[in-house]
C-alpha cells in the first residue's frame, strides 16, 4: 500500500492542477495549506477507525474543493469531440488560447464543483461549441 503522507497529497494536488487547470497560477501557500488539510483529514479518519478508502474520499473533498470543475477540461473535450483531427499537442495550445476568448461565456454561469451535473451545463456547452466554431473559422484554424 502506498504511504499517504503529506507529500503524497501534495503531489496528487500538483498533478491535478497541472492537468486540469494548467492556465491558472496557484500560490505555493495555497497548495501547502490544502495538502496539509487533506493529510490531516485522512489521518484523523484513520485514527477514528474509518477504512482507508473512506478516509481518502474525505481527504479528497478537502484537497480538490472548488477545483473539480475545469474550464480547461471542458474546452479541451469539446475540441477533441468536435475536431478529432486536431492532435492532442495542438489541442492543448488552442485550449489555452480559447480560454481567454471564452471567458465572457463562462462568466454567465455559476461554475463550481457540481456544475457539470446541472441542466445549465448543457446550455454552456452549446454556447461554447458555437463560439469555438466561429473562432476556429475566423482564426483560419480549420478550412
Amino acid at each position: 500500500m502506498e504511504r499517504r503522507d503529506e507529500p503524497w497529497f501534495r503531489q496528487r494536488l500538483e498533478r491535478f492542477l497541472r492537468e486540469r487547470h494548467p492556465h491558472r497560477q496557484f500560490r505555493e501557500a495555497t497548495i501547502a495549506k490544502r495538502s496539509h488539510l487533506a493529510y490531516e483529514t485522512y489521518a484523523d479518519r484513520i485514527r477514528d477507525g474509518c477504512a482507508a478508502e473512506i478516509a481518502l474520499r474525505k481527504a479528497d473533498e478537502q484537497l480538490f474543493r472548488g477545483w473539480l470543475f475545469s474550464k480547461f477540461d471542458t474546452v479541451s473535450l469539446l475540441l477533441a469531440t468536435d475536431y478529432p483531427q486536431i492532435d492532442k499537442r495542438r489541442r492543448y495550445g488552442l485550449t489555452i488560447r480559447l480560454l481567454r476568448f471564452l471567458a465572457p461565456i463562462f462568466s454567465n454561469y455559476p461554475v463550481g464543483d457540481h456544475f457539470a451535473a446541472t441542466p445549465e451545463f448543457g446550455q454552456l456547452k452549446e454556447e461554447l461549441r458555437s463560439a469555438i466554431r466561429r473562432w476556429i473559422v475566423e482564426a483560419g484554424i480549420m478550412e
